[in-house]
């Protein structure tokens, strides 16, 4: 499995990203996403995929997609599973 390294000042660090899919999750995605910003880790990149909430998450979710540039954002259409697996 290859491991993705970049340098920063000279320091090797790893990249570790981290893929959060939502769908009507207003209840926990803050506790999820306030967990992840806080670790440690130097280079980390969240992926945050609402997958169509219609529980009001996709307003929470807007909130976190501008935090510190660290944090990815797709909004989607909710689709099959069937269909994405072919896509």
């Amino acid at each position: 499995m290859p491991r993705f390294v970049i340098s920063i000042r000279g320091e090797k660090l790893t990249l570790v990203s981290i893929a959060v899919c939502v769908r009507n999750g207003k209840d926990w995605i803050n506790g999820c996403m306030e967990s992840l910003v806080n670790q440690t880790h130097k280079t980390t990149e969240i992926i945050l995929v609402d997958d169509g909430s219609t529980d009001g998450g996709r307003e929470i979710v807007k909130k976190w997609a501008s935090h510190d540039n660290v944090i990815t954002i797709y909004r989607r259409q909710k689709v099959c599973l069937l269909e994405e697996w072919l896509h």
